[in-house]
């Protein structure tokens, strides 16, 4: 399929990008960012909150293996 079979509407839609199409890219970087951010306070509230969540962990892994097993 050769340019000159193409029609000039259509073809102007092929080459074109779509308007939404470049404002989503900041959207997907600030996205990566606000997971990031997510994390490292979920580590920071574990790093604080160890004496109580290992061992509630521990014994909910415990009562999990009690009742499959």
């Amino acid at each position: 399929m050769n340019a000159k079979s193409i029609p000039p509407a259509v073809a102007d839609e092929i080459i074109a990008l779509p308007e939404d199409q470049t404002a989503s890219m900041p959207s997907r970087v600030n996205t990566s960012f606000n997971g990031g951010l997510f994390i490292l306070a979920l580590f920071t509230v574990l790093y604080f909150t160890h004496e109580i969540v290992i061992p509630v962990l521990l014994a909910f892994i415990t009562k999990l293996v009690r009742v499959f097993t």
